[in-house]
């Protein structure tokens, strides 16, 4: 509602107004009541995933987009229902896409292949990538020289120059683009994003070639898809650790969480990559493996 009052106009906002700082969380706050007077609540401690008090029914809510799951189609309706009595949205029965992700389903195999159509190519048109050379870049970052013959292998450390400031926001601008996607669909980028962002702030021409292979890498294979298979929901973790490869004496964490059997024989697609470098310094390799186990354990 607005009132003119001695040529001033005063205007009371009951919503969220687009582009304020708090505007989100406004937002999720006044949806999270609107769900909890119709009996939908938040689902233990996972943020995001909510259920009925009663029905068989449940929901993830990223940002404004729902992923449900139902059995009973009365039970959709109602929570339909509920959220026409308060906001207008389009309802996708065939779920194809979620997130930005879109989704084949394949129901006599039991599974769904997950891709980000045109992602990449429209992030490379964006970053006015212009590709290196002719070449096929298999590999989205260049792999460590090894001193063959040498019984120590000493950490290589960056001193090359360093770029101006319109090059580090041009590779923060990167990392921006690609960091979803390379969570969502292709974790083969997540090392390069990893070790491009721990050198960003203080980027050098180092840097600028590490941000180049990558993007030759994402021209190279722009369509990637993961596929999730139908399993016994048993969470299998793979944890290691490389001792001493990163700057400043510093160790790397890697971790792969997927669903699969009982029986260790089905593979699939992760629930969640763990990339990055350890935050301290580690004084073997031992130390180092558990130091990843210890960041596989906060990240679950």
């Amino acid at each position: 509602t607005t009132l003119v009052h001695n040529g001033y106009v005063y205007a009371k906002i009951k919503k969220a107004c687009y582009g304020l700082k708090k505007a989100g969380k406004i937002a999720q706050d006044n949806l999270v009541a609107h769900l909890k007077q119709h009996g939908y609540v938040c689902a233990g401690c996972t943020h995001g995933l909510f259920k009925h008090v009663s029905c068989n029914i449940s929901f993830t809510l990223v940002v404004n987009d729902f992923g449900i799951k139902y059995t009973n189609r009365a039970n959709l309706d109602h929570l339909i229902h509920v959220m026409q009595l308060k906001y207008k949205f389009k309802v996708d029965f065939d779920a194809e896409q979620y997130i930005g992700i879109n989704m084949i389903w394949d129901y006599d195999r039991r599974e769904v292949r997950c891709s980000m159509d045109g992602y990449v190519k429209q992030a490379l048109l964006e970053l006015e990538h212009i590709p290196s050379d002719n070449r096929h870049h298999a590999a989205p970052s260049a792999a460590a020289k090894q001193n063959f013959g040498s019984s120590i292998q000493y950490v290589y450390n960056d001193d090359s120059d360093p770029v101006d400031e319109d090059q580090i926001q041009y590779i923060e601008r990167v990392v921006g683009e690609l960091l979803y996607y390379a969570r969502a669909i292709d974790i083969t980028m997540q090392h390069a994003l990893n070790d491009i962002a721990t050198t960003m702030a203080n980027g050098t021409n180092l840097t600028l070639q590490a941000v180049q292979k990558l993007l030759d890498y994402a021209h190279c294979n722009p369509s990637s898809e993961i596929k999730f298979r139908a399993s016994q929901m048993i969470l299998h973790v793979d944890s290691d650790a490389a001792y001493l490869v990163a700057p400043q004496a510093r160790s790397r964490a890697g971790g792969y969480h997927f669903l699969g059997n009982k029986d260790h024989t089905q593979f699939n697609a992760p629930i969640y990559v763990l990339a990055k470098v350890i935050k301290n310094v580690m004084a073997s390799a031992m130390e180092a493996e558990i130091a990843a186990r210890s960041e596989e354990h906060t990240s679950e």
